[in-house]
Formats: structure tokens, C-alpha cells, sequence
């Protein structure tokens, strides 16, 4: 370092100088520096320069990575050297300094503000002592250790405590530990104890094997399941289906014998179906070129003739349109002509001369979808490639292929079946075989790429509304950007709206055979303006005024005083404020289900603390009510104290040192308070204070926001048909709804809530995917005078359905889509707002021919609050179903062929499913081609439209006989909850939903849905709307759950899971069981349908921890979660009458916000779990390397007689241990249970095997009779735990006679 130089860098560093050794006696303190200072002096008197070396040793850890300029030391510390030289010592000395201090920056440390590595080092000493007590409180458990006992004693500045605890069935051991903090000697006395006296006690062989099977699992911790000797009789019960032990060996060989020639000959029709593909992709032989030369030759005469009568039809089509002008041909031209697309007719056919992919933009109405496959088959006529031109166009619903091809063929003036068709699931008309357009679903191209990977005879594909981005579109994208470069001829293209058409085309350049590296042609349709269009938000209706929407001022003045005069009567704006208020109680509680889990947060952070510090803490139920005190005190704050106290509590958070959990949840806490605080100065209203109104809140004054929605989205209809009507206009009201059970319930109080006149001028039409082809056409004819049309859609009417004669728009703001946590790796339907583009597509309807008017139910709040477009589907949703497609298409890969997607989905996404399609036996990997091949399971699962774990689910219960329990558990799963909570009433909610039942959020779904259907067969629809009403659960869900039922149902029934004499004969529209079908002879049984569940959730398994504080649990890769406080099992604090709560559970959701939570759970017993749950039981052995010699003892030991024990139940010994997906370690003081519930599990797989192998025909006498007594084995099971629930309640109230001890388990081993 030079004094130039330190003089160019005073500025940058912050020192020099005057302050340099200042800053670096702090710096050298705080980091714990140590310095050596060493100068020389060299050169002649009258000229020497004085030169300082400075080496400062830094401690491990300070530095991201070592200064590159630094010396290794022991223990990872770090030597940094530094030199200074001058005519001076101690400037010398200076500029040495002023050297380290820019080498320190350099490497991320700023002088002025050291990191404390006192502080860090603190910290790092605690968190591994907190990692080797969280060791040594595992290894106690997995031994059966009780609470450990502690006394703490202070001598002098350290204390000293001592433990005592007991293993293994009542050894004894003691340790102490000492520390300078109690927490640390407390933590120091469980290791000590858990190292020498445990292996004294046990063995060192042992206890060392403990700590490899901890660090064998996923988590590194590891979970004991204890399972209690089975009762005599269902011992017997299963001894005598199973047979002997040879018998049960013999059949478990059959199956495998079965299963493997199975399996080889489904591999060997997959390999051949790859062969077959990559000849193709290879290109044809030469022989094959010379055949396929021949035959072009002779055909090439009836080509050209077959075109001249192409072309003659066309000809004839254009004589009767021009010679005639006021025929329909005529007209139809007409309209054809003044379409916006007509612009780029020629650039369209000219471009798909030379080029592979084209992408057209335009927008709503612009004729992309109609007129572009007429241009590429007219331009093919006429260039005489009639006969070779076959066209298949997709859209992402089946009404929009079925409407696009009657127009187009209307437009031909032809039927369809003759150059158009169509095809759908289930339904279609073909199209001739040449010269010909198809519009299909999109799926309905995907099972034609999978039998034909090639598209043979397809000469165009084109791909429309691409912009919606499902996720069979952007499959479907991935597998012709791979099929262009090998089908040079195929002509792929891309119509999409204005949104993102430039990234369609980015995303095919540089594909194909031809010169795509100088971009995909890019084709905008200029839009047609609309008429003006005025937009009423709720804010608006309250006010009285809306805003106008205009694209061509000529067309302001044309019959525009209707739109811009009309006012909004008082009943209107009344719904519209009850809508808003509605909100604020939505808000009010979401805020409550915030605060509460931030209070469960907070008291789970605390326990998990004070386990780690082995400190007792009291659980008060008064904590949410000094919340509630504080929130209350909060709500009367004014803006500006908001202000400044979201100020003060953001700069208080670091110093609280809160983790970014809580960070986050305190977060959204005060957003929510502020959001709600606001809106209520804003109002002034009473209603927006907690507790207002009565204790329990009527029905109709507690509506959920989407029951006001629809109640207000029905009265606008009804506004503005009464005005149409009144006008002397006809056409269409567009209202947009989420689903079916919304349109349904729309429709009903439309016809309910309107009089007979004003409801005969209506045509109330629902448009929805499901309903009937001859329905959903009803949509497109016109309305005769005097009558409008009101038209109840989804978002199917945003952009692939266009209806021409919309007046106005009614836009509910909402839309039901798939979404997918990979956390919970769960998939739901959820109702969520719409997008701010997709709210734009909407108001487009309107304005077509007249001036029109557009109702958004929302707030402009609420639009802004919007996302801008929707994320792509591949994105949110899980890719379980994706990935069994992928491996029916292609074998090089999963990973790789999915991360060409446009769009592609996490790599986290797409190794989950993958690892969860490997666990539930769908998928194996294939060495040879690196990719993964289908199995039976996996060909069953990707028939049925499901999550695969559902499915496998699904067929368990059909196996098992207790399918209709298992169907509902499985229609809730792709429902939303029907239990829902009025403001204010979270804990009277949750008590109703307790008496349905108080371990298992799913099975009192399940009840709950149970009584209402025998209500409602019992008593009627009356009583049954009575019941749901005063059980706070909503009969939409309800109803949906029913109508996934029927469909599951449906799927089933096609593949031969259920057979038809199974179903009942009198249900036409929804199928249903019969009440005595052969699939649910065990449905009656609780006990094993919830272990049916478990088989859909395998690695969703949660148990408490012996060792925690009350309310913590482990799952397979989390130390510390809780239950959910919306759970009916969640408890804040243990029962007062000390009743034992379960320790094992099935849960569906894994969420994560403050501390990680477990939503939706079902108490599971450990026989259950080892029947059903989880992915494999298997003996592990973690002997080590000489694991397979015993290891000796000094002497045996002996029991209580004196007897030497015998080798087997040597507690020293080592050997195999049973677990359960790695974690769980399985452990029974009764060696016939665990054998015993280990061979009835083969049973039940193996009958599961043959029954994916051949779904039709029925399981084997021999798993029949073990599946029976399963049934009879859980119902033991029942009344042995009953009769300890009676015995435990005696005890508890005294009426227990303690001379009375019952008789014990024989204990002798069965075989």
C-alpha cells in the first residue's frame, strides 16, 4: 500500500489516517482480530523506507469463501498479510492498516460495521448444542425412555444439573451435565446421559446402530410406532384366513410369478412401440422411398382429378354468392369480407409456403378462429394440394369445436360431416378424408399424437385461444416443436389474442428443418372497433355513475343515450352495499384466521424453545383474548397512527430477532388489520366492530360473498333485461360465473325472485362445459323481438365461444381453476378472482353491435388487486398426470422432455411427481435409455382422470369393499370445504364441527355428507336446507361432492372396477351405488376405510413427539409442526380429565406460513398404518460392515428367575428392523403382531396387483377371505379400544377395582 493509493481510497473505505486505527481496535474487538505488527527498515540513512507487515488471524466463519490473498490456518481459521510502506514508522504502520481495511471490504466485511464473531460464534456454539441434544432426545425415545427427570443446582457462576430417566422397560439411568446457563447444563446432562450409561445399559453395538438409523432417514429423525399386541381372536381370525406360512409364501410366489410375466409382456409392447418410432423418426428405408414413390406416381392422376372437383365446388360455392346477392351465400360473403382477418389473408398463405410455424394475433371477433383454416384449404385448391390438405384445428372446449364447425360449415354452405367436422370425447362427425377441416379438443389431439406420433395425412395443425395456456396445450406445444423436425411438410399454426403472441413465436424460433433462426412470422389482425361500452364497478352503483369505454369516437353518438343515461335503482345500490359489507366480514375473517394462527405460531415457537431449553411452559387460554383485547384497541387507531405504527413494528422486527416465518405472518396480521381499519373509517359503520348484532347470526345476515355476488349479479340481469326489453332491443346479457353449481343456483333465484311478465320476455340459457351439445347451442340463435337472452357462462364465453349479439356484460370477477401447492403436493378446484386480462376479455363482449354496458360485481380495489394474466396451468397444478402422459409418449425422460415447455414447471414440481409416481408403483426407471417406463399400475392410473394417489386410492376401496366411503373421501378432495364460518363464530363452528367427529377433520366431512343425503331421502329438501343452515355447511359444496361422486363413479365403472350390476338402474343422469353392491360390503367399517385413505396420502403420515412439549409433531421431513387451530384434533392445551389423544396421523396438507401446520388430519391407529399407510415396511439392516457377525457378550442375561433370556429378545442385540418409508421404526412386544400384520400387508398388495392386472375379474377365493377378515380384524380392534376408553373413564371416576388386573396376551409365538 502506497500513500497514493490510500490516498484514492480514503474516500471509498471510509478511513484513513486519522481514524483507521480506531475503526480497527472496534473492528478487531467485535471480530476477535488477532494482530502482529512486524516493520523493517532498509535503504541508506539519509533515504530509508520503513516497511510494516501486518498479519491479522481471522476465526472460521467470518468469510463467505477464504481471501484469495490469505494463508490456511488450523480449525478453518484464516491469516490475512498486509504490507505498508513510507519514509515513516508510522505512517508505515498507517497504510498497512488502511491495506487490511480495503482487503476486508473486498471480501464483504465493512471496517466501520464488523459482524460480532463473539456473537456468532455464541450462536453456533448453541445451535450445536441444540442439533446434539435434539440427537441424544432421539436416540432416548427410539429406546422407550420416560420424561426425563431434571434438578438444577447453581455452584459459582456454573450450574450443574442431574437427570434421571428410565429405558428399555425399566433401566435406570442417571447423568449430569455442567454449564454457565441452566438451559445448557440441562442440555448437556440428556447428552451425557443418552452416550456412556446408555451404552452401558444397552450396548455400544446398539446404540450405535440407533444413530445409523437416524442418519439413514430422509429428515434425520426418525419416528418409534409401538403397535400393541393384537387380541387373541383376531389373531385367530387372520391365522385362519391366511393359512400356514407355506401357504402364504406359495401365494405370494404365484403372484410374483403372475406379475412378472405380466410386466414383461407390457414392456415388450412398450419397446416395440418405441422401435416403431424411432424407424419413423429415422425416415423411411430405401426400399419404403422407392414403394412410396410408386404409389405417388399412380396416384398422382387422381389427385389431379379429385382437385378439379375441389375446385369445381368451390367455384360453384362463389357463382351463387356473387349471382345472387341477396341469397344466404350472398350475406355469408358479405360477412366474411368485412372481417378484420381478411387483411392478412395472402400474407397467411404465402408465408405457410416456406415457412413451418406461423402465429396469428387478434383480437375478440377478429374471424381468426372461422376464417383462417377456410383460407390455407381455399389457397390449397386452387394450388391443386387439395387432396394432401388435411386440417385439424384445437380449442380448449368441446362447445367451441362443435360451434366453430357448424359456422364454418354454415359459412361453406355445406353440413358438417363434408369438408368440416368435428370430434369431442364421446361424440363427433368426421370430416371427408381430404380437402377437410377437424376441429377438435385439445385432448382429443393428444390421444391421437399418443397412437400416432407422427400425424400421418395431417398436413396442418393449428392450435387456437394458445394464449389460455392449459396444460394440455402446452403439452401439446412441446410435442410438435419435437414433431416439426422430423415431418418437414407439417405446417403447425399458432392463433392466439393480443396477449404474449410474441412469445409463441419466440418460442418456436429455431426450431424445425426449415430457417426458423431468422424468427416466426408474426401475423396481427387489426380489431374492429367496438361501440362504446360503459363499466360499473360496486363503487360505482353506490354512486350512480360508470365510466365510459370508447375505441371510435364516430361511433360515441350512435344510440349511445341508453348506455350512458341509464341509473342504478335503490334496490341495487342496497345489494350493492350489503355486497361491501359482505367483504369487510369476509376480511374480518380472514383477519381472525390469521391472528389465530399466529397465535398457535407463537405458542408453538415458544414450546419448540422451550423443549430445545428443557423448560416447562404453562399454556393459558386467555392469550387470544389478550389478542383480541389488543386487536380491539388497534381497530380504533386512525390512519396516521397506522402509519406510523406499521413504521414502528417493520424496524422492531429485527431487533425482536423474528424469524422470516413470523416475519411474514405478523405481515399479513397487520395488512389485515390496516385493510380492515380503513375500511371501516371509511364507512362509519357499527357493523364493521366485532360482536355487533346478535350471538348467533342468522342466516341471512352471515352470507358469504359469493352468495351476495350472486344475488346481485341476478338483479343486474334483471335491470337490464327490464330496460332491453322496455327499448324494444333484442340479443344477449353475458353473465360470468366460476361453475356449474353457481349457474344452477343463479337460474333458481331468477326464476324464484322474478315476475311472470318481465320472465317471459327472458331466455335464460346456462352455458357450461357439461351440459348437453343441443343445450349449449341455444347460446347462438338469435332472440326474437322483444325478448332477451340471458345467458349464465363461465369463463368458456371469455374467448372461445363468440356470441355476436351481447348487450351488455355481467361480470361476477371470479373463476375456478386448478391450483397446486408442491409443499402439500395437493391439488384443489378453487374459486379465485380472475385475472385483470381475463377482465378485460370480458368487457370485450359488450359493444359488439350497439352500445353496451358492462357490471363488474367488484370493487375497483379489487381489479387492481388482480394479476395481470393467468399463470400458465403447468405451473399450478400437479404433474403427476403429466408426467404418466409423458412416459406413454416418449421414454428418453421426464425431466428433459418437460423443461422444453414454454413455460417449464420447477424442477422441485417435476421431481416430486416423480418420486411419488416411483413410490406408488407407476413408474420405473429404464437404465438402457435413461428415461422411465410405465408399469400395469401406472397404465391403470393414467386411463382414470385423477391424482394418481387418489386413484390408487380409489382402487384400494374397490379391493377392500368399502368404496362408497372412499368415493366421497375422494370427491372432497377436489372440493372445497363444506363446512364454512360466519363472522365472529370461529369456536361455534368448530364445535359443530366437532360433534360430527373429534379426531378427523375428513371423516366428519364425510359424516356430515351422510346425514344430509338421509335427511334429505327421510324428510325432504325442506328439512334437509334446515339442517345445513344450522350445521353452517353449504349445500353448494354438498352438492358438487355429489356430482364428482357420480363422475369418479362413471371412470370406475368404465374400466371394470365396478361392474354394472353394482350400479343402481334407477339413476339415469348421476350414477350411484346400489345400497347392497358387492364393492361395499365393508362400508359400514370406519376403521378400514380411513385406512383406505391413508393408501392416497402415503407419505403424509405425522406423529406427536414423546419428548416435545404438547402440540409439536414430526412428520417425514419436518422436527417441529403443529395441527392446525381449525382442526377438530387441535387442542391448545392438554384435556383437563388427562384422556389419552392420538399419537399417529393421516394428514392432507402441509402448509407453511409462520411454522408449518397440518390441515385436514385423521387420527390413525399403528395397525392401520402398518396395513396401509405409507409407500414400503421393510427390514433395514444398519448392523454396519461385520453386521452379520453376533456380537458377544460377557455373559447372557437373565430375567426375573434367574433364566437366561433368550437371543431374540436380548436387548443388546442387533439386528433387521422393520420401518416404514424409512422413518417410522416399528416396534411390538409381540413378535406375532408385527409378523403377522407384515404378511397381511403382502396379502393386500398382492391382491391389489392382480386386480390392476386384470380390473374385470375377480380377486382369488384366498384374498377374498383375507380382505373379510381384515374387515373382522378392525372391528376387534374397535372393541378392544372401546373397552379401554370404559376402563380408563371408570378409573378416572373412581368406580375401578384395582384387584382386578385381567388377563394379559399369551405371548406365545404362534409359528
Amino acid at each position: 500500500m502506497t500513500r497514493h493509493r490510500a490516498r484514492d481510497l480514503a474516500n471509498a473505505l471510509g478511513v484513513d489516517g486519522r481514524n483507521v486505527r480506531n475503526v480497527l481496535h472496534t473492528a478487531s474487538l467485535k471480530m476477535m482480530l488477532k494482530q502482529r505488527i512486524s516493520t523493517t527498515v532498509s535503504g541508506p540513512l539519509h533515504d530509508q523506507v520503513f516497511v510494516t507487515v501486518v498479519r491479522t488471524t481471522v476465526p472460521s466463519g467470518v468469510f463467505v469463501a477464504p481471501p484469495a490473498e490469505s494463508n490456511g490456518l488450523d480449525g478453518g481459521a484464516v491469516e490475512m498479510v498486509n504490507t505498508g510502506a513510507a519514509f515513516g514508522k508510522r505512517e508505515s504502520e498507517t497504510l498497512a492498516l488502511i491495506d487490511l481495511c480495503e482487503q476486508l471490504t473486498k471480501n464483504g466485511i465493512r471496517p466501520q460495521d464488523p459482524p460480532d464473531v463473539r456473537k456468532m460464534m455464541a450462536e453456533r456454539e448453541k445451535e450445536t448444542l441444540k442439533a446434539r441434544k435434539n440427537r441424544a432426545q432421539l436416540v432416548l425415545e427410539m429406546v422407550g425412555a420416560t420424561k426425563p427427570s431434571l434438578q438444577t443446582s447453581q455452584s459459582g457462576k456454573f450450574f450443574v444439573t442431574d437427570v434421571s430417566l428410565l429405558v428399555d422397560g425399566g433401566k435406570k439411568l442417571v447423568g449430569s451435565g455442567k454449564a454457565v446457563s441452566k438451559a445448557a447444563s440441562e442440555a448437556e446432562a440428556i447428552i451425557n446421559v443418552a452416550a456412556g450409561p446408555l451404552a452401558e445399559a444397552l450396548g455400544q453395538e446398539r446404540v450405535d446402530e440407533l444413530h445409523r438409523v437416524i442418519d439413514a432417514s430422509p429428515g434425520n429423525h426418525v419416528s418409534v410406532m409401538s403397535v400393541p399386541p393384537l387380541p387373541d381372536r383376531g389373531i385367530d381370525i387372520l391365522v385362519q384366513a391366511m393359512g400356514s406360512p407355506e401357504e402364504h409364501d406359495s401365494r405370494m410366489d404365484d403372484v410374483l410369478t403372475t406379475q412378472a410375466a405380466f410386466e414383461a409382456k407390457f414392456a415388450a409392447r412398450q419397446e416395440s412401440k418405441w422401435r416403431q418410432s424411432a424407424s419413423k423418426e429415422s425416415g423411411p428405408s430405401k426400399a419404403e422411398q422407392i414403394l412410396k414413390a410408386a404409389r405417388e406416381s399412380r396416384a398422382s392422376d387422381r389427385v389431379a382429378s379429385k382437385n378439379e372437383e375441389y375446385a369445381a365446388e368451390e367455384a360453384e360455392r362463389l357463382r351463387r354468392a356473387i349471382e345472387d346477392e341477396t341469397s344466404p351465400q350472398a350475406d355469408m360473403k358479405r360477412i366474411r369480407d368485412a372481417l378484420p382477418i381478411k387483411a392478412i389473408r395472402e400474407e397467411l398463405v404465402e408465408a405457410l409456403r416456406t415457412q413451418q410455424v406461423v402465429v396469428v394475433s387478434g383480437g375478440t371477433g377478429s374471424g381468426k378462429s372461422t376464417q383462417c383454416p377456410q383460407y390455407i384449404l381455399e389457397d390449397a385448391i386452387a394450388t391443386g394440394n387439395g387432396p394432401t390438405t388435411r386440417i385439424v384445428v384445437t380449442q380448449p372446449r368441446r362447445i367451441a369445436a362443435i360451434s366453430v364447425a357448424e359456422r364454418v360449415a354454415a359459412e361453406r354452405d355445406e353440413p358438417v360431416g363434408s369438408s368440416v367436422g368435428f370430434a369431442v370425447r364421446l361424440h363427433g362427425t368426421s370430416p371427408r378424408d381430404a380437402a377437410s377441416i377437424e376441429f377438435v379438443t385439445t385432448g382429443v389431439l393428444l390421444r391421437r399424437l399418443m397412437r400416432d406420433q407422427n400425424l400421418d395425412g395431417i398436413s396442418h395443425v393449428m392450435i387456437d385461444e394458445v394464449h389460455e395456456r392449459d396444460i394440455n396445450t402446452d403439452f401439446l406445444l412441446v410435442l410438435l416443436r419435437e414433431l416439426i423436425t422430423t415431418r418437414p411438410d407439417l405446417r403447425v399454426v399458432l392463433m392466439s389474442a393480443t396477449l404474449d403472441a410474441e412469445s409463441f413465436s419466440e418460442y418456436f424460433t429455431g426450431s424445425g428443418t426449415h430457417d426458423l433462426e431468422q424468427g416466426v412470422p408474426l401475423m396481427s389482425v387489426p380489431t374492429k372497433p367496438r361501440h362504446p361500452v360503459e363499466i360499473f364497478h360496486l363503487e360505482d352503483m353506490l354512486d350512480g355513475g360508470g365510466e365510459l369505454e370508447v375505441e371510435d369516437e364516430s361511433l360515441l353518438n350512435e344510440d349511445n343515450e341508453s348506455v350512458s343515461s341509464r341509473e342504478i335503482p335503490n334496490h341495487l345500490k342496497k345489494l350493492a352495499k350489503d355486497l361491501l359489507a359482505a367483504q369487510d366480514r369476509s376480511l374480518r375473517r380472514e383477519l381472525e384466521e390469521a391472528e389465530a394462527e399466529e397465535i398457535a405460531a407463537q405458542q408453538l415457537e415458544r414450546l419448540s424453545s422451550a423443549e430445545d431449553e428443557q423448560v416447562e411452559v404453562e399454556v393459558s387460554e386467555d392469550e387470544e383474548e389478550d389478542d383480541e383485547d389488543q386487536e380491539e384497541e388497534e381497530d380504533d387507531a386512525v390512519d396516521s397512527e397506522l402509519e406510523d405504527l406499521e413504521v414502528e413494528l417493520d424496524g422492531a422486527n429485527s431487533a425482536r430477532g423474528m424469524s422470516p416465518r413470523r416475519m411474514r405472518a405478523s405481515s399479513r396480521v397487520r395488512k389485515l388489520r390496516r385493510a380492515l381499519a380503513m375500511r371501516k373509517a371509511r364507512t362509519g359503520e357499527s357493523s364493521m366492530r366485532k360482536g355487533a348484532g346478535d350471538t348467533r347470526v342468522r342466516q341471512n345476515e352471515s352470507k358469504e360473498v359469493s352468495e351476495l355476488t350472486m344475488q346481485l349479479l341476478v338483479e343486474v340481469a334483471k335491470h337490464i333485461a327490464s330496460i332491453e326489453t322496455d327499448a324494444g332491443r333484442k340479443g344477449s346479457i353475458l353473465c360470468f360465473l366460476p361453475g356449474w353449481d353457481e349457474i344452477k343456483t343463479a337460474m333458481e333465484i331468477l326464476q324464484d325472485t322474478t315476475d311472470a311478465e318481465l320472465y317471459g320476455k327472458m331466455n335464460v340459457i346456462p352455458l357450461h362445459s357439461t351440459i348437453p351439445q343441443e343445450e349449449q347451442q341455444k347460446v347462438f340463435v338469435p332472440a326474437p323481438d322483444g325478448v332477451v337472452k340471458v345467458i349464465f357462462a363461465t369463463n368458456i364465453a371469455e374467448s372461445s365461444v363468440t356470441i355476436n349479439d351481447v348487450l351488455a356484460v355481467v361480470d361476477s370477477g371470479l373463476v375456478r381453476e386448478m391450483s397446486w401447492n408442491p409443499e402439500s403436493g395437493m391439488s384443489c378446484m378453487e374459486t379465485v378472482t380472475t385475472s385483470r386480462a381475463s377482465a378485460t376479455q370480458r368487457t370485450g363482449r359488450a359493444g359488439r353491435v350497439a352500445p353496451g354496458s358492462c357490471y363488474r360485481i367488484y370493487s375497483h380495489g379489487t381489479l387492481h388487486a388482480m394479476e395481470e394474466r393467468p399463470t400458465p396451468e403447468i405451473q399450478r397444478t400437479a404433474l403427476e398426470a403429466t408426467c404418466l402422459q409423458t412416459c406413454s409418449m416418449t421414454n428418453t425422460g421426464i425431466e428433459r422432455f418437460l423443461s422444453k415447455a414454454m413455460d417449464p414447471p420447477s424442477l422441485e414440481s417435476v421431481e416430486y411427481a416423480m418420486d411419488r409416481l416411483l413410490k406408488l408403483g407407476a413408474i420405473k426407471s429404464n437404465e438402457t435409455t435413461g428415461g422411465e417406463d410405465l408399469t400395469p399400475m401406472g397404465r391403470l392410473l393414467s386411463i382414470l382422470p385423477l391424482d394418481p394417489g387418489t386413484g390408487r386410492m380409489l382402487i384400494m376401496g374397490a379391493v377392500l369393499r368399502c368404496l362408497d366411503p372412499v368415493l366421497t373421501a375422494a370427491a372432497c378432495f377436489s372440493s372445497r370445504d363444506p363446512f364454512y364460518v360466519p363472522p365472529g363464530m370461529r369456536d361455534e363452528a368448530r364445535q359443530i364441527r366437532q360433534s360430527f367427529c373429534a379426531t378427523s377433520d375428513l371423516l366428519a366431512t364425510v359424516r356430515a355428507y351422510g346425514t344430509f343425503q338421509d335427511i334429505l331421502y327421510e324428510q325432504g329438501w325442506d328439512s334437509a336446507r334446515r339442517w345445513a343452515s344450522d350445521n353452517f355447511v353449504s349445500i353448494n359444496a354438498l352438492n358438487t361432492i355429489t356430482s364428482v361422486r357420480s363422475q369418479l363413479l362413471h371412470e370406475l365403472n368404465r374400466i371394470g372396477l365396478v361392474q354394472d350390476t353394482d350400479l343402481d338402474s334407477r339413476s339415469h343422469n348421476k350414477k350411484t351405488l346400489r345400497f347392497d353392491a358387492s364393492v361395499n360390503l365393508n362400508a359400514s367399517n370406519e376403521s378400514l376405510f380411513t385406512a383406505v385413505w391413508a393408501a392416497g396420502l402415503p407419505g403424509n403420515i405425522a406423529s406427536r413427539r414423546p419428548f416435545g412439549n404438547f402440540g409439536t409433531l414430526r412428520t417425514r421431513t419436518e422436527e417441529h409442526a403443529g395441527l392446525h387451530p381449525s382442526s377438530v384434533a387441535f387442542h391448545r392445551k392438554p384435556p383437563r380429565d388427562r384422556t389419552p389423544l392420538p399419537v399417529w396421523f393421516l394428514y392432507k396438507e402441509m402448509m407453511l406460513s409462520s411454522q408449518v401446520f397440518l390441515r385436514d388430519v385423521t387420527a390413525m391407529r399403528p395397525e392401520q398404518l402398518m396395513l396401509l399407510g405409507g409407500h414400503a415396511l421393510q427390514k433395514r439392516d444398519f448392523t454396519g460392515a461385520d453386521g452379520d457377525e453376533s456380537p458377544e457378550f460377557e455373559g447372557a442375561l437373565l430375567d426375573a428367575s434367574g433364566n437366561p433370556i433368550a437371543e431374540d429378545d436380548d436387548p443388546r442385540r442387533v439386528g433387521p428392523r422393520l420401518m416404514l418409508d424409512d422413518w417410522i421404526v416399528i416396534h411390538s412386544s409381540c413378535a406375532d403382531t408385527a409378523d403377522l400384520l407384515t404378511d397381511v400387508r403382502r396379502e393386500i398388495d398382492a391382491a391389489l396387483a392382480l386386480k390392476v392386472m386384470n380390473p374385470r375379474k375377480p380377486l382369488p377365493d384366498a384374498s377374498e377371505d383375507i380382505i373379510h377378515a381384515v374387515s373382522r380384524l378392525f372391528r376387534v380392534i374397535d372393541e378392544r379400544d372401546e373397552r379401554r376408553q370404559t376402563f380408563l373413564r371408570r378409573r378416572r371416576e373412581g368406580d375401578f377395582d384395582r384387584g382386578d388386573r385381567g388377563g394379559g396376551f399369551r405371548g406365545a409365538n404362534r409359528r
